[in-house]
């Protein structure tokens, strides 16, 4: 392994943890008119987003005297956007692309201005009746987020990714599948390099699904992370370099044609190769159940217990315990309105500080959102998006409340 550059704990936690991907950045916008009618397609759309804490910390906390003069703790943020989609087909192959460029303009904090954009590449395969399978290429560029992090400048990080699958049918009702994927992030910003980390992971699973749609599944997952840089704990090196195992068991049973109940139970390991410190060896598991009480009304509940990261902060992680429940009424084609609360626990468990004093770091996570979306049926869509999140850590400086208010538009071409 080449030679590592120590740095102080202090710029790692100031350099730590990330959100995947917030709802202030606009997301692939072809989800809001499905699928598209044509080989190729191109989307443009207009976000308006009001965010009463961008930088997602205390109430008290005198952001000028930390970042700067010229910043404030309020935005709002405009995203311009172009994106396409194509498919085409040959005989039994296939392929498809994305691609989407974003422009992404906040009115009192300009220094974040900033080009964002992600897109992907795959090619379907498919040999006779009982082979099939997808390689592909991805690639995103985006602008940090504040939920979790000390570090509140500008960065902008890259994740290029490459994956394969491939599916073998080995009787009518069973099948067999491998899949494979390398991962490598890294940040603009001089100061975030040290949460610069690649990953590798392959998981096999065998599947069993019978002619009602009800499915059981048997996997397992590897997952090997290397970071280009050790931290230094108390005044000695730490190498966050880990290697994750984990074997789960999956179930899909389709009660009626309103209810579906899914559910996945299994142990995880991950261990840190070089220390025996932030160890994790126990249960995972999720379900939820979906229930269409009426033909205009979905019902979604959800829980889960499972060992999470933010994206860019995989060696700080932590036991997720989380609730949901999310519904959604269409009283037209046109018109989805939906409601979405969740409540999660968030108790970390990665490489910090052993000093005496210093609680375990654990969040409490309460989040609400409220969406309306309108689809025409010439390809013209507009949504409207009210998101309130309230976070309550034993580190008080992780603890805020945020109110974020959206609207959005867009066409299809």
């Amino acid at each position: 392994m080449a030679a590592r550059q120590g740095l102080s704990l202090g710029s790692c936690l100031t350099c730590s943890c990330l959100l995947a991907l917030e709802a202030t950045q606009s997301a692939f916008a072809q989800a809001d008119l499905g699928p598209a009618p044509a080989p190729l397609s191109i989307l443009v759309s207009e976000q308006v987003s009001r965010d009463d804490n961008l930088y997602r910390v205390p109430s008290g906390l005198d952001l000028g005297t930390i970042v700067g003069p010229n910043v404030s703790r309020a935005d709002v943020i405009s995203h311009t956007a172009i994106s396409t989609v194509g498919n085409w087909a040959l005989g039994n192959q296939s392929a498809a692309i994305a691609a989407e460029l974003d422009g992404n303009r906040f009115a009192h904090n300009s220094g974040l201005d900033n080009i964002s954009g992600r897109g992907s590449l795959d090619w379907l395969w498919q040999l006779g009746h009982a082979l099939s399978g997808r390689v592909g290429a991805d690639y995103s560029r985006t602008l940090q987020s504040f939920v979790n992090t000390r570090f509140l400048g500008r960065d902008l990080f890259t994740t290029t990714g490459y994956s394969g699958d491939a599916r073998v049918d080995v009787a009518p009702e069973w099948s067999v599948r491998a899949q494979v994927r390398h991962a490598d992030t890294a940040h603009e910003n001089p100061a975030r390099n040290v949460d610069d980390f690649s990953s590798n992971a392959g998981t096999v699973s065998i599947t069993y699904e019978n002619p009602l749609g009800d499915t059981v599944a048997a996997s397992y997952r590897r997952t090997e992370a290397r970071f280009p840089y050790l931290v230094l704990v108390d005044g000695l090196p730490f190498d966050r370099d880990y290697g994750e195992n984990a074997a789960t068991f999956d179930t899909t049973y389709v009660l009626s044609a309103k209810t579906t109940v899914k559910a996945s139970a299994g142990f995880l390991r991950r261990e840190y190769l070089h220390s025996l410190t932030g160890n994790f060896s126990g249960g995972i598991w999720n379900a939820s159940i979906d229930w269409s009480a009426l033909r205009t009304l979905r019902l979604t509940a959800a829980s889960w217990r499972d060992l999470r990261a933010y994206i860019d902060s995989q060696s700080d992680h932590f036991v997720s315990r989380a609730e949901s429940i999310t519904s959604q009424w269409l009283p037209n084609s046109a018109l989805t309105v939906a409601l979405a609360f969740s409540f999660e626990r968030q108790t970390y468990l990665g490489q910090q500080s052993s000093e005496i004093l210093a609680p375990q770091r654990e969040d409490r996570v309460k989040a609400g959102e409220a969406t309306i979306t309108y689809t025409s049926v010439r390809n013209f869509f507009a949504s409207l998006a009210y998101r309130v999140e309230r976070r309550a850590s034993t580190t008080a400086y992780f603890s805020y409340v945020d109110n974020l208010a959206q609207a959005r538009v867009g066409m299809r071409f």
